[in-house]
């Protein structure tokens, strides 16, 4: 990460704009893979935090439904 100096003269880290995960599929696998899990794809493109972010909406948004399906 590198430093750069703010206005009071203090250096601090500034987040580089790659990810510190590299993929580990190419990326029309991880679309693939995206379309039928979302946020899977992105974890396994690198995209850890936008991943883990949208997997667990799916999951909220599945255990909503669960939730509302079984008190009817």
């Amino acid at each position: 990460m590198a430093l750069r100096k703010n206005k009071n003269g203090k250096k601090r880290p500034v987040p580089s704009k790659k990810s510190d995960f590299e993929s580990l599929v190419p990326g029309s696998a991880a679309a693939a893979v995206s379309f039928f899990i979302p946020g899977f794809g992105q974890i396994l493109a690198g995209q850890l935090r936008r991943g883990f972010l949208l997997l667990g909406s799916l999951g909220g948004g599945a255990g909503l439904l669960i939730w509302r399906v079984h008190l009817l």
